[in-house]
């Protein structure tokens, strides 16, 4: 009996071994993001150093941290389980990390579009302060509910300010972006309620979709600003 289970155990090991990408979906799906968030990252600081707006400046490094959440989090969900469990702690903390900055930067951008940059200036610092006040909050506890309360008020922030430009000027770009919000609240959303498409496509995997048209929108409407 003993001999058996022996053998029935490297047998579940063995065939453990095989699998390399634990979750090919949702791994698959952040590659695209990983690849459109350099190149639109790259692109818009091209646009900034000749513009010198610190607009461009933060939607560029707003692209960067999108693009290194997404490497993260292809890390995470395709070879995860490969790690120990405190390497997949540390390697989560790093996607909520990015994708903090993502928010950070991409309520500084907004910021710079409407306000002076004696304004600017003065509200960086109450953004810099909840952005270490999020850090603190992910570093010391687990999970991802901590995180949720700062991207959301992140996310409202950015639409009203855009909404707010958009009615203003009514400038394609500002709408471009706009829109870009709009469809992240909505996509986050429904990732909030679990739905999926399909067993094998879930509820990461529609929001990362949604994701490539949302920065497609954010960077026509950041690359027309001028």
């Amino acid at each position: 009996m003993s001999v058996f289970i022996a053998e029935r155990r490297n047998q579940l090991n063995h065939s453990n071994k095989k699998i390399l990408i634990y979750e090919p979906t949702t791994f698959l799906t952040n590659i695209p993001l990983i690849i459109m968030a350099i190149i639109y990252g790259q692109k818009i600081l091209d646009i900034y150093s000749k513009t010198s707006h610190l607009f461009h400046f933060n939607f560029g490094w707003s692209f960067f941290s999108l693009g290194l959440a997404a490497l993260a989090g292809a890390f995470f969900h395709g070879f995860g389980p490969h790690f120990s469990d405190l390497i997949r702690e540390w390697i989560w903390k790093i996607v909520l990390t990015c994708l903090g900055l993502t928010f950070f930067f991409s309520l500084m951008a907004a910021s710079a579009a409407i306000f002076s940059l004696n304004s600017y200036t003065f509200l960086r610092y109450f953004f810099v302060v909840g952005l270490a006040v999020f850090l603190l909050q992910t570093l010391r506890f687990h999970g991802f509910g901590q995180s949720i309360s700062f991207f959301a008020i992140s996310q409202f922030l950015v639409i009203i300010a855009f909404l707010f430009l958009t009615i203003k000027s009514y400038d394609r770009g500002h709408l471009y972006i706009l829109l870009s919000g709009c469809l992240t609240a909505i996509a986050g959303g429904l990732w909030a309620t679990g739905w999926s498409l399909h067993k094998n496509f879930n509820k990461n995997d529609f929001f990362h979709v949604i994701q490539l048209v949302s920065i497609w929108l954010t960077y026509r409407g950041a690359s027309s600003i001028n």
